[in-house]
């Protein structure tokens, strides 16, 4: 067996050499991966008329690898022309040929097909993703659904709860918002912000959850309209830019609290009344004074005081209907 000698002086050195002299032997070197740019700089060489060595070398090929890369571009030449086929462009000829292995269960057909079904409407997002797949005639696990679905973002939450809103209040909201879009910090400052919240009973029972991507959380069939009826208590709290308010629990009313909340408000309403009775005297005048200018008789049937007093700002009423807080 032959034996190789290397007289190497320093203790340090020698232990350096050796090191490299294991992993040089050892420890096979690591080829970058070879990019479709590349493969199609080697190409486009060749097609200059450059020898297989030399464009290789200017494309920092090896020289093997580059062979089996112009043996694979004129096969898929050769295909082609024997199918009829347009003649392959340069990226089709780069391109990373199919990998030996397990076939895949559900073609990209098969899964944009799943995508579609399920955000085609609300009964199938509702839906199991894997019911939604039975249906197409899918011949995958729930596992392979689960994740087919995933690879398209689709995922089971649950849906995303809001009021139900007439067009006139949607339009009334957007004006609103329009009108606070400029606003400075100085004038979020003076603006308190309330919240309830509810304990509604009847809740919705079985499957709670939807098939939906992220950016389809307000899609019309991804949500699911709350209402604020068939409440047992109510959690009332406020908050501005730098104060919290105090937080109370409204229960429903007894028929004391109904009767002593009753005198409370119509004792508070008498104590308006001279107020109330003072400027319904300056409006009356000022209206007759303007119709008299313009020599007319006002149109229409005449105002009542009793609406006066009924619409105005200081007067306690008690609301119609279930729902809300009208005690405290």
């Amino acid at each position: 067996m032959a034996q190789a000698f290397y007289h190497v002086t320093d203790l340090d050195t020698r232990q350096i050499f050796v090191n490299n002299l294991y992993n040089s032997t050892n420890m096979a070197p690591k080829h970058p991966y070879i990019d479709e740019a590349r493969k199609g700089a080697f190409l486009t060489l060749l097609d200059e008329g450059y020898p297989i060595p030399p464009a290789a070398k200017k494309a920092k090929i090896n020289t093997k690898t580059a062979c089996g890369i112009k043996k694979r571009a004129d096969q898929i030449i050769i295909f082609n022309d024997a199918h009829n086929l347009p003649p392959p462009s340069l990226h089709d000829q780069v391109s990373i040929a199919p990998k030996l292995g397990r076939p895949h269960v559900l073609s990209e057909l098969d899964i944009n097909s799943l995508d579609c079904t399920i955000s085609s409407d609300r009964h199938h997002r509702e839906m199991g993703q894997f019911e939604v797949a039975q249906e197409l005639d899918l011949k995958a696990s729930k596992s392979t659904i689960r994740t087919a679905a995933r690879s398209h973002k689709i995922h089971q939450v649950k849906p995303t709860k809001k009021l139900s809103l007439t067009p006139i209040q949607m339009a009334e909201r957007y004006e609103i918002a329009l009108s606070r879009k400029d606003w400075t910090l100085d004038d979020w400052r003076r603006v308190v912000f309330s919240d309830e919240a509810s304990i509604l009973v009847r809740e919705h029972r079985g499957p709670n959850k939807i098939s939906r991507k992220p950016d389809e959380r307000y899609n019309p069939d991804c949500i699911e309209v709350r209402y604020n009826n068939y409440s047992e208590a109510m959690f009332w709290g406020c908050f501005s830019y730098d104060f919290k308010g105090p937080c109370h629990v409204y229960y429903p009313e007894t028929a004391n609290e109904k009767i002593k909340y009753e005198k409370m408000m119509d004792d508070h309403n008498a104590a308006q009344m001279d107020a109330i009775q003072e400027e319904w005297d300056k409006l009356q005048v000022a209206d007759a004074i303007k119709w008299t200018a313009l020599g007319r008789k006002k149109p229409g049937k005449p105002a009542l005081f009793k609406n006066f007093v009924k619409n105005y700002p200081c007067i306690m009423k008690r609301e119609k209907g279930k729902g809300g807080i009208d005690y405290m």
